[in-house]
């Protein structure tokens, strides 16, 4: 069976291989930070909304974009692609991470903050925001099933 876990990591390795073909790589950890804070921004246009106007599915596609911005910039910097996911999914399974989208938002602005200016704690901060894009992930599909079940007959 697909879990909700599975499916976010199916969709930012899909999403990685895609921007990768199209833009290349990044040019410098600078512009990995811009285009990771572009696609926050995006999540963050959908998160603004008041709660029971979010769109899962749009939050669901804005967490995969922000995962596969950190995992297109973690596997340029030679972290191995088994590693990334391996410490992705336990931390995603093992953590309190947030489980409202408003939080996992404010979470990943922090790592956000943290992996720039350090280089020494740039790696960490990325998994850590692929992670936290994940729990956000897993948290819209599990609005969308709340969703479905109370408007069912």
């Amino acid at each position: 069976m697909n879990t909700p876990l599975d499916s976010y990591l199916a969709g930012v390795d899909a999403m990685a291989n895609k921007a990768g073909r199209e833009y290349g790589p990044f040019v410098n950890v600078e512009h990995c930070h811009g285009v990771l804070l572009e696609e926050i921004a995006e999540y963050f246009d959908e998160v603004r909304k008041k709660e029971h106007r979010h769109d899962p599915e749009q939050l669901c596609f804005e967490a995969i974009d922000i995962g596969a911005v950190a995992f297109r910039f973690l596997k340029q910097c030679d972290v191995e692609e088994d590693e990334i996911l391996e410490w992705v999914e336990d931390k995603i399974l093992n953590s309190p991470y947030p489980h409202r989208p408003q939080h996992c938002y404010y979470s990943m602005l922090i790592s956000v903050a943290i992996a720039v200016p350090d280089p020494d704690q740039g790696p960490s901060a990325l998994r850590t925001i692929l992670a936290i894009a994940g729990a956000a992930y897993i948290a819209s599909v599990a609005m969308e099933t709340l969703r479905k079940e109370a408007t069912a007959p």
